[in-house]
């Protein structure tokens, strides 16, 4: 969930105001794991947190930790765009 609050505190993700969205991130409630990481739990969400988890999952996947040279290129584009 860091690497997803950086990537939007920075205005890199654009997903053009899809409902569904909109509504997992309404749902969504972050809690501190043991280990003091951040994470979403469903049994406290009000509905449907799947899209919003996948969001951040694939976000993660792209500029997650940092990779030796033998892993995937830097993302050098701007913008993600979730439709």
């Amino acid at each position: 969930i860091e690497k997803f609050e950086e990537v939007l505190i920075e205005e890199r993700i654009q997903h053009g105001g899809h409902p569904v969205l909109n509504m997992a991130a309404a749902n969504a409630v972050v809690v501190m794991d043991p280990a003091g990481n951040k994470k979403m739990e469903k049994a406290k969400s009000s509905a449907r947190i799947d899209p919003l988890v996948a969001a951040v999952m694939s976000v993660y996947g792209l500029v997650g930790p940092e990779v030796d040279s033998k892993g995937p290129p830097p993302v050098t584009e701007k913008s993600f765009f979730f439709v």
